[in-house]
């Protein structure tokens, strides 16, 4: 359970799709990471259980979240998901422009979540 309670979304929440972001890895300029916006509605299922179970792990840390114990899948999104969530998916800088605004599949390319996904974090209201 979440320690602050039900997480309501906010509503005057707007409903359009935010503008990707990217940044090249200063040390190694080669590559790049997109930062993707997403929703409940737009996450593709088998995302939402990497990030589920990350976000479990560090839980189990018990160094960050206040959360009160372990959360279940629906108890995760409607956490996670309460607004919005961005992840960052590494890709190489060549392919920047071209992966700019695009479903976060197409950015993946083919890849697992585990080998593209670098970090990501939510907004709440």
């Amino acid at each position: 359970m979440s320690a602050y309670g039900t997480i309501a979304t906010p509503s005057n929440r707007s409903k359009e799709q935010l503008r990707t972001l990217s940044y090249v890895i200063q040390n190694k300029p080669e590559n790049s990471i997109l930062v993707v916006h997403l929703t409940k509605e737009t996450a593709p299922e088998d995302l939402v259980g990497l990030l589920h179970k990350e976000f479990g792990e560090e839980l189990e840390r018990g160094q960050t979240y206040p959360q009160e114990g372990p959360m279940d899948r629906a108890a995760f999104e409607a956490y996670f998901f309460a607004a919005d969530a961005f992840v960052g998916v590494i890709i190489p800088s060549e392919e920047t422009a071209a992966f700019q605004n695009e479903n976060i599949e197409r950015v993946r390319a083919g890849r697992s979540w585990d080998e593209c996904i670098v970090g990501s974090y939510y907004v709440s209201g």
